[in-house]
């Protein structure tokens, strides 16, 4: 498409994001009114805010980008061609939006329009091997005159916009993104003396926000436009934590399979268990959803049973069921590759945690029978879990038998987990320990106190054990790290791990995975390989856990009854920075601010229980 990359303008001091200018919000519509009714969603017109580069030059395109601002129409630009009848046009809309874009042009003869859409500036020169989605649409306009192009619904950032065969003066009447929002009313916030921590916390709702659809949630706005229940977990924790909608959530829960792995992976199909979970928390027993979306898990968890464990609880390898990957996924970082299912100690973990899970679902609803069942399977086969997993001094191991390689092992041809196991056989013996297996340790209540001392120290401690690079998985670790011991650790370690993806890859919302070790090109490339042919994502829902590791672990709040009738008040003694925040529950608004160096004051709204409040925290009630 040219000779040359596209680049700021001269003199600009390098590529920032939109943000509000006290929220540190790269969401458009925050502070705003949005249109009123009784739909979920609605929609508002996002402009360009800065232009990235205009060929050939001309003073009309260095006036025009002096007046963008992203919140209203720049007016007209009026363009004059090369010789050759070319005109390229790259834009920054500032922030990341799902949205239709629409040009609104008139040309002086027919032409021919190419435009390039991407959430990364290299994706405007199509250096990425992209074909999930193509990035680019080409449209011929047969005459002169008017004329609209409008591209389908996607997620983007940048915008190029190429015109052919141009014979004249062509005026470019509008540019705009008709962008899609889900939730018309935002009822939690937070602000913090730590700006980038602030940021941090806000991108990540804004991209739970994004990927929110009405009935669903959505991995990613670019590709993987369908709701996957790992991913949907965090987001609706996050958006929960803010919004506090129960609608997204309640289509998706009825939708749940009974006798197979949701989306092909057996993990998911537990975090669908904790999303109702999480659901009957945040709303309460009353959504119709409940009782449908128990009877699908029972049912769900009988099949578990009867058909895909062992004699020792442990889940294996059902060959006439599809798997993602052939095995089933757990996180895109490194980790010990190999072992058959029942050999692998993070998938029988995740099955304890579902049990847990729906015994405490059970609970609530007054099915003991159920709970006591539950409780009582999760009980037997942890304690299987520690026998054949745990090692003093390291953790638990990743696998009984690994093939020799710390890798990928989802991703064909780089690791080959499936073949190398089943097929080939290779059987070298135990792994190591994982921050991903001991994390789920952690989280399913199968590590002991004096356990979980040790794994804080030798496995999330560690500077040996191969480091998460997403966020998805790196919520998991930094919320066992805190059920360890370190909140305070916890939090700064992820809202780092946010701040720094944010700042040096110059996003607007959070990228499906980050590591700040890879410097070269393929940081741009999903898998970090310049041949797949799905670019990297870079509004990915699944990153947002750092919202609720924060309402948990630095506000310390934790509802331990339906619809937070009952609440648990836990802070951390030793946090160096003042903050406030709102968290929305179905009694009202809770209140928590902090100044820097002493401890959180609390307001409750009426009906909240307040079970667990150390001595030296304040609380009043509304």
């Amino acid at each position: 498409m040219g000779d040359a990359a596209f680049l700021p303008l001269a003199g600009q001091p390098g590529w920032h994001v939109r943000l509000h200018p006290k929220a540190l919000t790269p969401d458009p519509t925050y502070g705003n009114p949005v249109p009123g009714g009784e739909s979920i969603d609605f929609r508002i017109d996002v402009f360009p805010w800065k232009l990235v580069c205009c060929r050939p030059s001309q003073p009309a395109a260095e006036v025009w980008a002096q007046t963008l601002t992203g919140d209203a129409d720049p007016g007209a630009l009026v363009l004059a061609p090369a010789p050759d009848g070319r005109i390229d046009l790259a834009l920054d809309f500032g922030t990341e939006v799902e949205g239709c874009l629409e040009v609104v042009f008139d040309a002086p003869s027919r032409c021919t329009g190419i435009s390039i859409i991407g959430e990364a500036l290299v994706e405007l020169d199509e250096l990425l091997n992209s074909e999930n989605p193509r990035p680019r649409e080409l449209r011929h306009f047969h005459s002169a005159g008017r004329n609209v192009w409008r591209r389908e619904q996607r997620g983007f950032r940048f915008v190029r916009l190429v015109f052919l065969d141009v014979e004249g003066a062509f005026r470019i009447r509008q540019i705009r993104a008709d962008a899609q929002f889900v939730f018309k009313e935002r009822r939690g916030d937070f602000r913090c003396g730590d700006a980038r921590l602030q940021r941090a916390w806000q991108t990540s709702v804004y991209t739970a926000r994004l990927c929110t659809r009405p009935d669903t949630f959505w991995d990613g706005i670019k590709r993987d436009r369908s709701g996957w229940f790992g991913d949907a977990r965090i987001i609706k924790d996050a958006v929960d934590c803010v919004f506090h909608d129960p609608r997204p959530s309640c289509q998706m829960l009825s939708s749940l399979p009974m006798d197979n792995w949701v989306c092909g992976v057996p993990v998911y199909s537990f975090d669908a268990i904790a999303m109702l979970r999480q659901h009957i928390l945040a709303f309460g027993l009353g959504e119709v959803v409940i009782p449908e979306a128990y009877a699908r898990i029972k049912q769900f968890l009988a099949w578990v049973a009867e058909k895909q464990l062992n004699a020792d609880g442990f889940i294996t390898r059902d060959p006439s069921l599809n798997y993602f990957a052939d095995i089933g996924f757990l996180d895109w970082s490194k980790m010990p590759v190999g072992g058959r299912f029942e050999e692998l100690s993070w998938l029988q973990c995740k099955h304890v945690e579902g049990l847990r899970s729906a015994a405490a679902i059970a609970g609530w609803l007054g099915r003991a029978d159920d709970a006591a069942l539950w409780n009582e399977r999760a009980d037997r086969i942890g304690k299987r879990i520690v026998e054949v997993f745990y090692r003093s001094g390291q953790g638990f191991l990743h696998t009984l038998n690994h093939i020799g390689e710390v890798e990928n092992p989802h991703v064909p041809g780089w690791g080959g987990h499936y073949q190398r196991t089943y097929v080939d056989g290779i059987r070298l013996g135990p792994s190591g320990p994982s921050r991903q297996c001991n994390a789920f340790a952690v989280w399913a209540g199968v590590a002991d106190e004096k356990m979980r001392a040790e794994l804080l120290k030798n496995v999330f401690g560690s500077q040996t054990i191969e480091p998460v690079i997403t966020a998805y998985f790196l919520y998991y670790e930094q919320m066992a790290r805190a059920m360890c011991g370190d909140p305070v650790g916890a939090i700064r370690l992820m809202g780092e791990y946010v701040a720094g993806m944010l700042e040096n890859r110059d996003a607007a919302t959070l990228i499906e995975m980050y590591d700040p070790r890879m410097r070269d090109f393929r940081r741009f490339c999903n898998h970090f390989s310049v041949f797949h042919k799905s670019p990297l994502s870079y509004c990915h829902g699944w990153g947002a856990g750092l919202v609720p590791l924060m309402q948990r672990h630095m506000m310390g709040l934790s509802p331990l009854a339906p619809g937070w009738d009952r609440l648990a008040i836990e802070p951390p003694a030793e946090l160096p920075f003042e903050y406030e925040a709102s968290v929305p529950t179905p009694h009202g608004i809770v209140k928590v601010a902090q100044e820097a160096g002493g401890r959180p004051r609390f307001r409750l709204p009426r009906g909240i229980e307040l079970a667990v409040k150390p001595s030296d925290v304040k609380v009043d009630t509304e």
